[in-house]
């Protein structure tokens, strides 16, 4: 999409970064290892990226 912006990197093969959206938009990715104790996501052999919004960030939890 014109205007949008990635910045990030790859290691191991697999993609690592940002996604910044014309709108304000912000995406996300890392590698699914990152995100160990989620069962759920583990258990995907298929997927080696996990993908979220910035609205799905907890800031708070880092400050308490």
């Amino acid at each position: 999409m014109e205007g949008s912006s990635v910045y990030g990197a790859v290691s191991d093969g697999v993609f690592h970064g940002r996604i910044q959206l014309p709108s304000g938009d912000g995406y996300q990715i890392e590698k699914k290892l990152y995100f160990s104790d989620n069962e759920d996501l583990q258990s995907d052999a298929k997927a080696h990226s996990v993908i979220y919004h910035d609205s799905s960030i907890d800031i708070d939890k880092f400050y308490r």
